[in-house]
């Protein structure tokens, strides 16, 4: 402003800036007779009014100065707050973004774990059902038979003969159902074993054939399983894995000793050249009932446990 105001200063010293700023006609004719003069002195009437023009224009470019600044101020304020408050948006966006993302993750996590579980369950119930169809349950339904036979047979022998035969309580624990069925001989009560005693009762007038051919059939049928599906066992059942192996020899035995005795009784009396000779360690494993009881009643209660969890 200085500046532009020392411009106009210098510039009244021309004619014509009398006129641009409207000089009274009596200074005009004292520059008529006097113009070298004129022209070099400014009067001081020109130098007030030349100092009220630029007064004036020094007001008007102030007004004009504060109205651009006050017009050009609040855009700006405007577009500074509308970028601070986008950038506040699309920060809160991003962190909400990420907690979405990392929820999602953690979700994914923990339906990725327990489907991870409920296939390694799955798999496991059903291996736990092919064990139940292919070995523990046919072996528990047969056994079962074939307890049922026995004690039939048991009660037919002491109704027959109770001087002979009888029914103890157990008290080892050896006994399928808490009791043992027991045979004299030669005046010493001991355990009836079916390989070692079965020409006591066998073709004796007892009436129990019927009874000793079928529990040889039943076991011909539990020896089929344990052939064929031993490998489902349970893993921490190594001692019925034994007991399998001592079932099948004493299965065996028993399946000749059978043949030889019923071809003794058959009608024309004929007997086997060699007969086979056994002794009590082929005698049936009365432990294998508990086993297989036991396994069988913990896959059961394993498969329900995982039913429960499942459908919870």
């Amino acid at each position: 402003m200085r500046f532009f105001r020392l411009l106009v200063l210098l510039s009244v010293m021309l004619p014509w800036t009398q006129i641009a700023f409207g000089v009274e006609s009596s200074a005009k004719k004292q520059a008529d007779t006097n113009p070298a003069q004129f022209a070099n002195t400014p009067t001081a009437q020109e130098w007030k009014l030349v100092n009220g023009r630029l007064d004036e224009i020094d007001k008007g470019i102030n007004k004009l100065i504060e109205k651009s600044a006050a017009s050009a101020i609040w855009p700006l304020l405007g577009t500074i707050l509308g970028a601070v408050i986008a950038v506040l948006i699309a920060n809160r966006n991003l962190k909400f973004q990420a907690k979405l993302a990392n929820d999602k993750a953690e979700l994914d996590s923990e339906l990725a774990r327990r489907k991870a579980g409920l296939d390694i369950g799955n798999s496991f119930a059903q291996w736990q059902l092919k064990q139940l169809s292919d070995l523990y349950g046919p072996l528990h339904a047969l056994f079962r038979q074939s307890i049922g036979l026995y004690r039939h047979m048991n009660a037919v022998l002491v109704n027959k003969a109770p001087e002979k035969f009888r029914l103890q309580q157990a008290s080892t624990g050896e006994g399928f159902d808490g009791q043992v069925f027991e045979i004299c001989v030669d005046g010493s009560w001991d355990r009836f074993r079916t390989v070692l005693h079965i020409d006591e009762v066998y073709g004796n007038g007892y009436g129990i054939e019927e009874y000793f051919d079928e529990i040889v059939k039943i076991g011909g049928l539990i020896t089929k399983v344990i052939s064929e599906k031993a490998g489902y066992a349970r893993p921490d059942s190594s001692e019925l894995l034994a007991v399998f192996g001592r079932y099948l020899a004493h299965y065996s035995v028993l399946e000749r000793l059978h043949y030889q005795v019923k071809a003794r009784h058959s009608e024309d009396g004929s007997s086997l050249d060699n007969e086979i000779v056994v002794d009590g360690r082929a005698a049936f494993p009365h432990e294998i009932h508990g086993l297989v009881e036991h396994d069988f009643l913990a896959i059961n209660q394993e498969l329900s446990e995982w039913r429960k969890k499942f459908w919870s």
